[in-house]
């Protein structure tokens, strides 16, 4: 049986710097298999963020979903959102 989908702490102030920038965003974590937490809407382009706490490492499905699939990140804290989307607005 599957374990009940964990949240991080930083889950919803993510959401929040992302939705202050612009963002539209869907929150995926419910689905498991190692699917990212978040698919946001930015710049006219979708991509997959992967929500981890500070020191919170990636599990061996979610390694997996990452070689597979193009545009997942990982993102720790709000800055991190911030410098992402300065990034992708570049690209």
């Amino acid at each position: 049986m599957r374990r009940a989908a964990r949240v991080d702490t930083n889950h919803a102030s993510i959401i929040r710097t992302l939705k202050r920038c612009g963002c539209r965003v869907l929150s995926l974590h419910q689905l498991g298999g190692g699917v990212p937490d978040l698919l946001i809407h930015f710049n006219n382009g979708n991509y997959l963020l992967e929500v981890k706490d500070t020191h919170g490492q990636l599990r061996d499905s979610q390694r997996e979903f990452m070689r597979r699939w193009p545009n997942v990140y990982v993102v720790r804290t709000t800055n991190d959102v911030v410098s992402l989307l300065n990034k992708l607005r570049r690209e």
